[in-house]
């Protein structure tokens, strides 16, 4: 729950957030999530693509190539007991599921819709961060947390 920095070379993880619009009288019009991402490689590596996948509620809402594992500098938040060999930072992505469909960036990923994710059926949201295992691009995957 308090971990600055996860990576790993397949495999997922999963948070769990409240599903508070099951107590509001308005729709849901949009799920929104941003998370600093990058590849991950023994060292690091800025030419190290990697399939990274989401779902929410075990829809898989698509996926986005992270081009690399970076090390090139010290990330802006970085503490300084890491050492200098190790993953420094990612790239901020932006994904948005709507009734248009599913987006990295404002680029559609998929055809996946808000209605698809069941959000009215579950008390909670759960999303997925991931490598599939018959992803193109098997490069694991670092997320950056708070602090880091």
């Amino acid at each position: 729950m308090k971990a600055g920095l996860l990576w790993f070379e397949k495999g997922h993880v999963e948070y769990k957030f409240p599903n508070n619009s099951l107590y509001k009288d308005k729709p849901i019009k949009k799920i929104e999530l941003s998370a600093e991402l990058s590849s991950e490689t023994p060292g690091t590596n800025k030419n190290w693509l990697s399939d990274i996948t989401v779902w929410i509620n075990d829809v898989e809402i698509g996926f986005w190539t992270s081009p690399g594992d970076f090390g090139d500098r010290r990330g802006k938040l970085t503490p300084p007991w890491w050492k200098l060999e190790g993953s420094q930072y990612g790239l901020l992505k932006h994904r948005i599921v709507t009734e248009e469909g599913s987006f990295v960036d404002r680029v559609r990923v998929s055809d996946v819709l808000l209605k698809d994710l069941s959000l009215l059926a579950h008390h909670s949201v759960r999303v997925r961060i991931g490598i599939k295992e018959d992803a193109e691009h098997l490069g694991g995957l670092n997320i950056f947390g708070r602090g880091w």
